[in-house]
């Protein structure tokens, strides 16, 4: 959007005038999540396939979803859970789990960028853009995917407060980033 000019002498002119704001809004469902056992209880997979293959567990209560900024919602340990792990148990030996693939989200977006500039004219031919640019300008915290595998004991882990990762989101994005930046077009 650029401001309406006001018409005044030299100085004022130079300092009223020129600016311009712009600016993007994103909103988007997180990426799909798959949760899966690094306990090699189904036996289908051979040596070569060991580190690149996992079980699916059993879902075994409806899956909870939680606020990764609220403490522990299952007593001690850590917090930041995006979903309960207690949803989830290694399937029976030899068999694949019930749980099929990309089940629920993992979390969503929400980021607005915005740039404020102005620019003046020192002569006829030489000009200055200085510019103010914020990325994720009301600093929302944007969590990245929640740690999808459980390893062989991880449910119990967190049960016992034994601080398991399963579950928690233990990364976001950057925060608020503002940065300036000056241009001489000639």
């Amino acid at each position: 959007y650029d401001f309406p000019k006001l018409h005044s002498n030299g100085f004022v002119n130079r300092l009223v005038n020129g600016w311009r704001v712009s600016g993007i809004t994103s909103y988007q469902t997180g990426f799909p999540v798959t949760i899966g056992d690094s306990g090699f209880t189904s036996f289908f997979c051979d040596a070569f396939e060991y580190y690149s293959c996992w079980d699916r567990p059993d879902q075994v209560v409806s899956l909870k979803l939680l606020d990764p900024r609220r403490l522990n919602d299952f007593g001690a340990g850590p917090a930041h859970y995006w979903f309960d792990p207690n949803s989830f148990a290694p399937a029976a030996l030899g068999t694949m789990g019930n749980l099929g693939r990309n089940t629920f989200h993992g979390p969503g977006l929400s980021n607005t960028d915005a740039v404020v500039a102005k620019d003046t004219r020192i002569t006829e031919r030489v000009g200055l853009e200085l510019r103010f640019e914020f990325f994720n300008v009301f600093n929302h915290t944007q969590f990245l995917l929640p740690d999808n595998v459980a390893g062989s004991g991880a449910q119990q882990d967190v049960q016992n407060g034994g601080g398991g990762v399963f579950g928690q989101v233990r990364s976001a994005r950057d925060p608020r980033i503002i940065q300036l930046g000056a241009k001489i077009t000639f």
